[in-house]
């Protein structure tokens, strides 16, 4: 029995100096990630964040729960709020706050603005737009932005519930709702009953650890510096990812009759300008359907296309020779480009 209890104390002091060790040196943090019963995934306010993808990520999550610089909700006077929504491009951890092209449009619009501008950066990783809307109707609309940017990629417009997050649907009234299913979902329950582990640094680990060997990464952590094909292999494979367009694609019907009640709400809010940023090239029905209810429109992707030269990828990260999200090169030329168009078509008033 003795000897049980000296292994026991033995295994839980291990496991806690382990913790303390990682969240010390920060190798790994606990997932910054918690689950609200009305919004779904959140961010948990001052959570630490340290991540390395194709580049090098350390930072944190503001007193407010999103990134960036911390903004209240209570908006002082003379001031431009400007919300950014998207998924993995916006939130960008890939890069340093300072390098992301939130801190470029904020820093190149107060430069000529006579109100101070403030940028808010609500990406989220994963969401697609029927996310966003149900993200920004339930938490980003509290900041009380003037300018709502959502930044979309290909098949964005496709309205799915995904997990963890509330559906939409509407209603037999024609009425767009909320469907918070998602809380009878057995993810939902687990994380309530087991939300305490998701709070240590040691289980984010095993769970990165498990996933990068699940996606087939183990045999290029362990033994690239003797096998370099894999690396370039992987570029490879992430560059065909991106490469993909939505071109000649017809928009499902339940997705349209979503957005048209999406952007008719978009239209009744009078404070509030709102415009769709594409990544990629869209459905024709979609981008009609935008420009039918006078929503902004850019197609960024032609832009980010033009930066391409032979010495030159805006998806290029050359100290990690992978392909994937935009580049710190990429995110000071697109936040200029944004600016711009911010500047001159959206703070026209």
């Amino acid at each position: 029995m003795k000897g049980i209890l000296i292994y026991i104390g033995t295994t839980l002091g291990l496991i806690l100096f382990m913790e303390f060790f990682l969240q010390i040196t920060e190798i790994s943090l606990p997932n910054p990630i918690a689950v609200d019963s009305k919004i779904g995934k959140v961010l948990q306010p001052d959570s630490r964040i340290n991540l390395i993808k194709e580049g090098l990520y350390l930072g944190k999550v503001n007193e407010y729960g999103y990134l960036g610089p911390g903004y209240p909700k209570e908006r002082k006077a003379n001031t431009i709020r400007i919300a950014l929504m998207g998924d993995s491009y916006v939130e960008a951890y890939q890069l340093f706050e300072k390098f992301n092209f939130r801190t470029v449009i904020e820093d190149e619009l107060n430069k000529t603005s006579d109100k101070k501008v403030e940028v808010l950066n609500f990406g989220r990783s994963g969401m697609s737009f029927g996310t966003m809307y149900t993200y920004y109707e339930n938490f980003v609309k509290e900041f009380s932005p003037d300018i709502v940017l959502f930044i979309i990629g290909q098949d964005d417009f496709v309205i799915k519930n995904q997990s963890l997050f509330p559906g939409l649907e509407i209603n037999s009234e024609g009425e767009l709702v909320f469907n918070k299913k998602f809380k009878e979902s057995y993810l939902f329950k687990l994380r309530e009953k087991y939300n305490f582990i998701f709070n240590f640094s040691t289980f984010d680990l095993i769970k990165k650890s498990a996933k990068l060997v699940e996606e087939g990464y183990a045999a290029h952590i362990l033994f690239d510096k003797l096998n370099p094909e894999l690396l370039f292999n992987t570029g490879k494979k992430l560059t065909a990812e991106i490469e993909q367009t939505d071109e000649g694609k017809v928009a499902d019907a339940n997705s349209i009759a979503v957005l048209s009640k999406i952007f008719s709400n978009f239209n009744s809010e009078s404070s509030t300008t709102f415009a769709m940023a594409a990544r990629g090239e869209l459905a024709n029905d979609y981008v009609k359907l935008i420009q039918e209810n006078q929503i902004h429109y850019l197609k960024l992707y032609k832009y980010v296309s033009s930066l391409k030269t032979p010495d030159f990828d805006p998806n290029y990260w050359k100290a990690s020779n992978k392909y994937g999200h935009w580049n710190h090169r990429a995110h000071q030329l697109i936040g200029k480009y944004l600016a711009n168009y911010i500047r001159s078509e959206l703070m026209t008033d």
